[in-house]
């Protein structure tokens, strides 16, 4: 298959990301609980991580199934594009939940900077489902969907330790 190592190396990166980063946010945790922010923060990065590894594996057992060609990324995208959607809803909720107070200190910036990698994903794994059907469509948005967690994650570590 090709993009295999590509695939198998982009699941690794993920799994160690959502590992790494499910202890780093249980040990930053305030003891009382967290604030709807830190929720905000940690929720799409660990997610967008997950989603990652388990978009990464798709083609893979897609291909053992026999899937091939343009069928195996159609379904992959159809498959990315619904974790995606159930993402999107997700993080949708959480940030019209926020206060204008909450929403100041999560950072508009951080916002647009997360949701636009996000948007680009979905639109490439919709491109795939309705348009014209590419491997390379499927492997952006996995590397996007990555990037927007890493935002994240560098959002919320900035915010932490400079105490903004």
């Amino acid at each position: 298959m090709p993009h295999e190592s590509f695939l198998i190396g982009f699941a690794q990166l993920s799994l160690i990301a959502t590992g790494f980063l499910s202890v780093l946010f249980v040990f930053m945790a305030p003891e009382g609980g967290g604030s709807r922010v830190n929720t905000f923060h940690a929720f799409p990065v660990l997610m967008g991580s997950l989603i990652c590894f388990v978009a990464s594996i798709l083609p893979l057992l897609l291909t053992a199934y026999g899937f091939e060609g343009r069928v195996l990324w159609w379904w992959a995208s159809v498959a990315a594009f619904g974790l995606g959607t159930g993402f999107f809803a997700v993080g949708g909720w959480l940030t019209i939940q926020l206060t204008k107070a909450e929403f100041k200190e999560l950072g508009p910036i951080h916002v647009i900077a997360a949701y636009v990698p996000g948007t680009v994903a979905m639109l490439l794994l919709a491109w795939n489902i309705f348009g014209d059907v590419r491997s390379g469509h499927y492997l952006t948005a996995l590397v996007l969907t990555f990037l927007a967690s890493l935002i994240g994650f560098v959002a919320f570590a900035i915010q932490k330790v400079f105490y903004w």
